[in-house]
């Protein structure tokens, strides 16, 4: 059996929901053909970005409310000492490729984060949210504000599967 490495680089034309198909086709004593579909989200395409307490709630300001805004409160796990997992947060926040910005929000608890989604034919769409969760109640709201509406869906959607104790599937 033969193996081939095959590198695929990948660019983001327009905001997507579905993960995007590899369609395969080789010879092997007959033509075959396999679809695969390939573990990408639209945070994939995410760069960070650094901003100041002030500069970040002008552009939450400038942004608005619906429709760019997406909000969820959902239900999240307490770290085993009963607390808020705060660095878990950060590392979920960081892994979809935003910038956490400390000291943004005098709540220890709340995750504020940044980041701009480069796309080839819809441009760049700025992302900016908030994580604020209320440990007695063990409830968190997110929240999640850019300058496309249906990005701050996604953007939710995606976060939300990772965050929240009911959701669990992309």
């Amino acid at each position: 059996m033969t193996q081939a490495q095959t590198l695929v680089l990948m660019e983001c034309k327009d905001l997507f929901t579905q993960p995007p198909i590899l369609e395969v086709s080789y010879l092997a004593g007959s033509l075959q053909e396999i679809r695969l579909r390939l573990p990408v989200l639209m945070t994939k395409f995410v760069e960070p970005v650094q901003l100041g307490a002030t500069d970040f709630f002008e552009r939450w300001r400038q942004i608005g409310g619906p429709p760019r805004e997406a909000q969820k409160i959902f239900s999240f796990r307490l770290s085993p000492a009963g607390e808020v997992d705060v660095t878990r947060q950060r590392r979920i926040l960081e892994g979809a490729r935003l910038q956490v910005l400390d000291g943004v929000d005098a709540n220890p608890n709340n995750s504020v984060a940044a980041g701009v989604l480069h796309m080839a034919n819809a441009g760049k769409v700025g992302c900016l949210l908030r994580l604020e969760p209320n440990k007695d109640a063990k409830l968190a709201r997110l929240t999640v504000r850019t300058t496309n509406d249906l990005a701050s869906a996604e953007m939710l959607r995606v976060l939300l599967a990772v965050l929240a104790v009911d959701q669990g599937k992309l």
